[in-house]
């Protein structure tokens, strides 16, 4: 990601326009479900996988199969 935002040359800027893309599909899948973690790659920052996430105990988890239970 950081090299990413230095071949951007605008900074802070760069680094929150990267996350905000890496983000946006969860940011619209995953509230109110019981996702309590978005694992994010270096993979996923460059496009080449999707994010993962992580939840706690319920009975009905709703964000898609990209879903992982805890150990």
């Amino acid at each position: 990601m950081a090299r990413q935002a230095v071949q951007r040359k605008t900074g802070a800027r760069a680094l929150r326009s990267i996350m905000e893309k890496v983000l946006l599909q969860a940011k619209y899948e995953c509230p109110g479900t019981a996702v309590q973690t978005v694992v994010i790659t270096g993979a996923v920052v460059r496009g080449e996988s999707t994010y993962v996430t992580l939840s706690g105990p319920t009975k009905k988890d709703e964000c898609d199969t990209n879903t992982v239970e805890p150990k």
